[in-house]
């Protein structure tokens, strides 16, 4: 099948972006006094946006209002230290590349708050997607499907034309809600028995595979 649109997720499927999201973290939680989070902490906190990644950071005695104040600081600090460590996983530029050159209208869709969202893929994807969405306040978070369908519904493309790509099980819910093709890659922020476990059409080891998946199907 060609597919008119692919619709990505961000962190851990197109950019490794967990060094940075761990080092804000870290930040607030020394700040605050409270002890830092390792790496792989930090990997299995993420995918439903800042604000739970912040709550799962912190320890469980935490007042609700002393962490909406440490999330505005996470928020703050991290969009200061967006790009500092975060790169493009090796050959997705080229896949997206290549994708545009074959009429594939793309689409990013992250829970990351959306102001992050915008700059980092103008910054690493400058002119590739045609929409690119984060967290807002209008619009509830993934796996919700409302904010695929408003973006097929912005680009003029139905749901059995599409396909939706993501490294977790936020955002294979997502597809499987939104009634898209729902593909799983693996060199992300979740291991193959948690991507199984959600059923996705595929799961992908390689960039390479998903370019196979995507454009030879």
């Amino acid at each position: 099948m060609k597919w008119d649109a692919a619709v990505f997720d961000l962190d851990g499927t197109l950019i490794n972006s967990l060094a940075d999201m761990a080092s804000s973290v870290n930040r607030i939680l020394a700040g605050a006094g409270y002890p830092p989070r390792t790496i792989d902490e930090i990997r299995q906190f993420v995918g439903n946006g800042a604000k739970m990644l912040l709550k799962r950071s912190l320890p469980e005695n935490v007042s609700t209002d002393e962490t909406e104040y440490l999330l505005e600081l996470y928020k703050k600090d991290y969009q200061a230290h967006l790009l500092d460590e975060t790169v493009p996983y090796p050959g997705i530029p080229s896949l997206l590349e290549q994708l545009k050159k074959n009429g594939v209208r793309l689409a990013v869709l992250s829970n990351k708050p959306h102001a992050s969202t915008v700059q980092i893929c103008n910054t690493l994807f400058p002119g590739i997607f045609e929409i690119a969405w984060g967290d807002r306040p209008d619009v509830p978070k993934k796996p919700n499907p409302a904010a695929v369908w408003n973006a097929l519904e912005e680009m003029g493309v139905s749901k059995n034309k599409a396909v939706y790509i993501g490294d977790s099980e936020t955002d294979i819910r997502t597809a499987k809600n939104a009634g898209l093709y729902a593909i799983g890659v693996l060199w992300g922020f979740r291991d193959r028995k948690t991507l199984e476990a959600e059923n996705p059409e595929i799961i992908c080891d390689s960039v390479r595979e998903l370019e196979k998946g995507l454009l030879y199907q």
